[in-house]
């Protein structure tokens, strides 16, 4: 929840909210490129922030932190 929080007032405070919001409202969906990903924790609170639909690219060199970045879209997320 902290992630979600920081991440929500950096977007507020900056003028990322109008370019996000002219993205979902020109685009049917929204692309994530998480690099250097880890764990993806930041990819996907970032999602959550921003919502609507789309996809997250998760790029990282450790092949162990892809099953806890799908975890995480999960447990965040939900099936969405």
């Amino acid at each position: 929840q902290s992630i979600i929080k920081f991440l929500t007032d950096l977007i507020e405070k900056t003028d990322i909210r109008s370019q996000i919001k002219h993205l979902s409202a020109t685009q049917n969906s929204i692309g994530i490129v998480d690099m250097c990903s880890g764990s993806g924790v930041f990819g996907v609170a970032l999602a959550k922030v921003i919502g609507g639909k789309g996809t997250i690219h998760f790029v990282d060199i450790v092949g162990e932190y892809h099953q806890t970045a799908k975890d995480l879209v999960q447990d965040i997320l939900g099936n969405d």
